[in-house]
């Protein structure tokens, strides 16, 4: 689990990797330029091997995602991917690596500008913010955590990934979220 600081450490990897690439971070990211203009290569569409990897081709990597993926969670991987990129480029290698990939990943594909912006106009409308970043409903309830800091939840096989600000759970009114994208359901506060 990502805490405050460590979260606050993604946001800034994601502000200096959208201003390496010449990303403006104050609309929703166009993944492939991002990818090329960090990798020098676009991402690659295989039809087999996992969902997505870093793959080293001669002296540079490769982000490499399986055809036939929902377009919204392969943006999300090409962003996780990435962050596994620059993580391997700065020597980072903490226990909590994939969960920062996760974050990351999120965070480059769903700037925390543009995103505060369209909470601005759409308030915390899981649905109608994925649709404007072109992302899973998983991502945008986790980025309203991250962004406005509202507490929300998201269960997975691993255990709960929480956001925004510390909140009982068990003992606070929630309101269930359907993700239906994924089949799944998240929890906001209410």
């Amino acid at each position: 689990m990502l805490d405050a600081d460590a979260l606050a450490d993604v946001e800034g990897d994601a502000s200096l990797l959208l201003r390496i690439a010449q990303v403006d971070d104050d609309e929703p990211v166009d993944v492939v330029a991002l990818c090329r203009a960090l990798t020098g290569h676009a991402p690659w569409l295989s039809r087999l091997g996992p969902q997505a990897q870093l793959a080293r081709v001669g002296d540079g990597y490769r982000v490499c995602v399986r055809r036939g993926l929902l377009p919204e969670r392969a943006r999300w991987l090409v962003g996780h991917e990435l962050a596994e990129w620059h993580y391997l480029r700065t020597g980072y290698r903490g226990e909590d690596i994939e969960a920062r990939c996760d974050a990351l990943g999120a965070a480059l594909v769903a700037p925390r500008r543009a995103f505060l912006s369209a909470v601005r106009e759409r308030g915390h409308r899981v649905y109608a913010l994925a649709d404007d970043f072109g992302v899973t409903h998983a991502l945008a309830l986790l980025r309203i955590g991250e962004v406005t800091l509202r507490p929300v939840a998201l269960p997975r096989r691993l255990g709960l990934v929480v956001r925004g600000e510390p909140y009982a759970w068990d003992e606070s009114p929630s309101h269930p979220v359907r993700l239906r994208d994924e089949g799944r359901w998240g929890r906001m506060a209410a």
